[in-house]
């Protein structure tokens, strides 16, 4: 109908990135203003903000690490925190990127949303991407936080990743600047797979699995679905009058 359904206020800057605790109770904002805003899902009501970063936040994720959910966020000051859900405490601050941190995505072969044991997991992997090209990989735990393989980050785009994502067989899919979408083979150590040529920057990409299509966006204006053995493209939907900056693909 475009009738607003909920509005959750308090930030006076634009916001970049959204999510939901794995509780379903609580959602949060990375904003502008260096900060994260959180708020009450059950009465819209603010809760704790959290301040530690020193630029835009632009991406968030969350965890539930044995029984404590966490909360990690990357920056455009080249950083990633990893905070305590409940007491806005930061528990790492991780470094490893030389630019700001557009992405982040949680490996599913270390922690499956669907699926948290009642108790939590002891840690979980974390992939970032960047505008210095890279993406990182984290080990995350309460106690400690590790980056892999520090000095060979996955190098597979000419310029800015925007966009992870892990499709069911646990390959990852990447959004670039460079004007492609690639996907990274898990069994082939995250080596580069195959590419798909969307033409000017990629901010999105996302996948239907059923019918096995890669569907990307950017700012073309334009949300492109391609077929994913032969890279075809398949189908092009026009509409929007400014870039696309993210997909979500719902099943039916």
């Amino acid at each position: 109908t475009g009738d607003k359904g909920v509005v959750y206020r308090g930030p006076t800057a634009p916001l970049t990135s959204v999510a939901i605790d794995s509780t379903g109770k609580t959602l949060f904002a990375g904003c502008w203003d260096k900060s994260i805003w959180s708020w009450s899902l059950s009465n819209r009501q603010p809760l704790l903000r959290y301040q530690g970063h020193t630029d835009f936040v632009k991406c968030l994720i969350t965890l539930r690490l044995r029984t404590t959910e966490i909360v990690v966020s990357g920056a455009a000051d080249a950083s990633i925190i990893v905070w305590n859900m409940e007491t806005a405490e930061r528990l790492h601050v991780l470094k490893g990127h030389t630019r700001g941190v557009l992405d982040l995505a949680v490996d599913p072969s270390t922690y499956d949303h669907n699926n948290v044991p009642a108790d939590g997991l002891q840690e979980a992997v974390v992939f970032s991407a960047g505008s210095d090209r890279e993406i990182r990989r984290w080990r995350i735990s309460l106690e400690k936080a590790e980056q892999l393989d520090p000095e060979t980050p996955l190098l597979v785009h000419e310029t800015s990743v925007y966009a992870l994502h892990f499709d069911d067989d646990g390959d990852l899919w990447t959004a670039s600047a460079d004007g492609t979408a690639k996907c990274l083979s898990r069994f082939q150590n995250f080596q580069l797979d195959s590419t798909i040529q969307h033409g000017d920057y990629v901010r999105a990409v996302a996948l239907e699995e059923i019918g096995g299509y890669v569907v990307t966006a950017g700012r073309s204006e334009d949300v492109k679905v391609w077929d994913r053995g032969s890279g075809e493209l398949v189908s092009t939907f026009s509409g929007h009058y400014e870039e696309v900056t993210g997909l979500v693909m719902l099943q039916q």
